[in-house]
């Protein structure tokens, strides 16, 4: 998710099956800042959480 006039960034991470969602603030959408906040989340939870995710590309709301 995108803010108003294009400042900062929400990453969401959601689980489909407990519904559990993580929303980390990201200050831009450069691949580098995403990826590295997506990184820093998934290395502090568990290996079991870690093997049920995907990722969903939709533009839908960007």
């Amino acid at each position: 998710m995108t803010g108003k006039n294009h400042q900062g960034v929400i990453v969401n991470l959601v689980d489909r099956r407990s519904k559990y969602v993580v929303l980390q603030k990201v200050e831009s959408r450069k691949e580098n800042e995403v990826k590295d906040s997506i990184i820093k989340y998934l290395t502090k939870i568990s290996c079991q959480y870690r093997q049920t995710i995907t990722f969903d590309h939709s533009t839908a709301l960007s």
